[in-house]
């Protein structure tokens, strides 16, 4: 289940990395990019890149990337 969408793999990751240190099994869709698509064609298309969690953790990571898009994850 999708929790978060960004136009570029470095912030993709970034949150990634916060879902699993956290202990959320994350996966990225697709799972990795071109630099030619990363960020600027990626961007002027629409493109988007899907940070994925199971279904029965997607309530929790919801939360915790809306912390951090609010500033006010721990």
């Amino acid at each position: 289940m999708p929790v978060a969408q960004y136009t570029d793999m470095e912030s993709a990751r970034l949150m990634a990395g916060l879902l699993e240190s956290e202990g959320i099994e994350v996966v990225l869709d697709p799972p990795d990019v071109t630099s030619s698509w990363d960020g600027g064609m990626a961007r002027v298309l629409g493109y988007r890149i899907k940070v994925m969690v199971l279904e029965h953790r997607q309530t929790e990571a919801a939360e915790i990337v809306q912390g951090v898009e609010e500033g006010r994850h721990r």
